[in-house]
């Protein structure tokens, strides 16, 4: 099939979404959508995986190292949202979609939030269906190098992710930390350090993906580019940053600390009396 790699991971992530969507209408939980967030792409990236090497019989070097990053990613990131969420109620941004919607909401979930999360992860993963679709059994020496910047970029980004994930994790299980902001490890110089790995790893992914080094590889640019607007302008740093913005602990953390790229903290002068 021509379009195989574009058809399987529509499919795929349709049917994923709507098993979620499944889940969350018996859990009265919209929260699980963060789940798939990861874990659609992850399942995706082994599908195409299986699909090419067992089914088809050929092995891409650059679309298998593709693979094996999202499901890293997708995979922790799916399985560190579940473990956060297990036993809680749904998140405060579901409880005000829930609250504006009315009684209709479950329609406006499944179309807004669950389709609407399937599409946005079909965007996402564009660089790792075209390194499918355009797919080489060599790789270049220019494809190496491009492989493996993009591997730099990737790791820099999952660590800041994984990193500021666990310390978030352990300073909210101390019950001495109630009420607190955390501002140590990497919280010390960025506000968001997972959501600044989460777009930088994106863009090493977009890199890696170059390594086929066909023309029509510049259109995954709109992977990286969506995650980061998504990330600073919209789902992300935005609806954080009005949740906390009547905090005084954390305006003076915010203060200090940079919104978004990591920075040596600033020092504020002391007033005298």
């Amino acid at each position: 099939m021509e379009f195989l790699a574009f058809t399987i991971s529509a499919a795929v992530l349709f049917i994923f979404f709507n098993l979620f969507y499944l889940i969350a209408r018996i859990k009265d939980n919209y929260s699980v959508v963060d789940i798939a967030w990861g874990g659609g792409p992850a399942i995706v990236a082994l599908t195409l995986f299986i699909t090419y090497y067992f089914g088809e019989g050929v092995f891409y070097p650059a679309a298998a190292v593709l693979s094996l990053f999202i499901i890293l990613w997708g995979g922790r990131l799916a399985g560190h949202i579940g473990a956060r969420n297990a036993g809680k109620k749904e998140d405060f941004r579901y409880r005000a979609m829930r609250k504006n919607w009315g009684k209709r909401h479950y329609l406006h979930a499944y179309v807004k939030v669950y389709l609407g999360q399937a599409i946005l992860s079909y965007i996402l993963i564009l660089p790792l269906v075209l390194s499918y679709h355009f797919g080489s059994e060599t790789l270049s020496p220019l494809g190496f190098v491009l492989l493996v910047i993009g591997a730099v970029v990737w790791f820099i980004g999952f660590y800041f992710e994984a990193v500021s994930d666990a310390e978030l994790s352990d300073f909210k299980a101390n019950p001495k930390n109630r009420g607190k902001i955390i501002q140590s490890g990497l919280w010390r110089y960025t506000r968001h350090p997972n959501y600044f790995g989460e777009t930088v790893l994106w863009w090493g992914i977009f890199i890696m993906s170059l390594a086929v080094l066909e023309i029509w590889m510049v259109a995954a640019l709109v992977s990286p580019v969506l995650i980061t607007l998504l990330l600073l302008f919209i789902s992300g740093v935005p609806l954080l940053e009005k949740k906390y913005k009547d905090d005084p602990a954390y305006q003076a953390y915010a203060a200090k600390t940079s919104i978004f790229f990591p920075k040596k903290p600033r020092k504020l002068k002391s007033s005298k009396k």
